[in-house]
């Protein structure tokens, strides 16, 4: 079996790994015609995220987002957003299965949404950075979760353990880790997904032992989502007699 890297930074992302390199973690670049900062600090991401006072919104979405996902909670906004969060927020509310700390691990090494996107809605400081309306604010979930300056030196390596004193205690920021948002507009189906994911393995784990075929090449790439290059090959053993 080859040895796998979690280091995968540098291969999602090169050109945000590029210039983090020359220009520090917080740095602006121009997106076509927008001003664009980018944020690798989770105190200037959680305020960003918390939107205690409206001042960031989401961006538009492009019409092949449209197309694949519709109008959707993930890209509503404003009032309309607060109207469906209420109605469909109390679905997703259940949450009984202890398997979380492997669950988040996976979801630190490898967040589904590698980076979040939100825009001001008028001029804003957001700590020493003067904004104007409109600028983009991008928030590298994925570079943040690999940060060791947030996860110490063992950053890179698969330690469930990590999360063993809860979420806000894993890194060294309470707000390092953050897969499903943060703050009010927090993914609402997180805690759907994590009771599905919990249930699905439980089911597997109770009747096959699985490891991954040795055809697997370790190759993740960003395409609207985090996924694998050229898939996911498993090999399953029945443990039933």
């Amino acid at each position: 079996m080859q040895n796998i890297s979690h280091d995968i930074v540098p291969r999602v992302t090169p050109h945000y790994h590029k210039w983090c390199q020359i220009y520090g973690e917080i740095f602006f670049y121009w997106y076509g015609t927008h001003p664009t900062l980018y944020i690798s600090e989770p105190e200037l991401i959680n305020e960003v995220l918390s939107n205690k006072f409206g001042h960031y919104g989401r961006v538009t979405p492009k019409p092949f987002v449209l197309a694949l996902l519709g109008r959707g909670l993930p890209l509503l906004d404003g009032l309309i957003w607060v109207k469906h969060r209420r109605i469909v927020s109390p679905v997703f509310g259940i949450d009984k299965l202890k398997m979380t700390m492997v669950l988040n691990e996976t979801l630190r090494l490898y967040p589904p949404v590698t980076a979040l996107i939100r825009k001001t809605k008028q001029a804003i400081k957001l700590g020493q950075f003067s904004l104007p309306k409109d600028a983009l604010l991008l928030l590298p979930i994925l570079a943040v979760h690999h940060n060791q300056k947030f996860w110490g030196p063992d950053a890179m390596l698969f330690k469930p353990e990590r999360f063993a004193l809860g979420v806000s205690k894993a890194a060294i920021h309470p707000n390092a880790f953050f897969p499903f948002s943060l703050g009010p507009s927090n993914c609402v189906g997180q805690n759907f997904a994590m009771l599905e994911a919990k249930s699905v393995l439980a089911m597997i784990l109770q009747r096959f032992s699985f490891s991954l075929s040795p055809d697997y090449k370790h190759a993740p790439i960003a395409v609207l989502t985090l996924q694998t290059q050229h898939g996911m090959p498993i090999i399953f053993k029945s443990i039933e007699v």
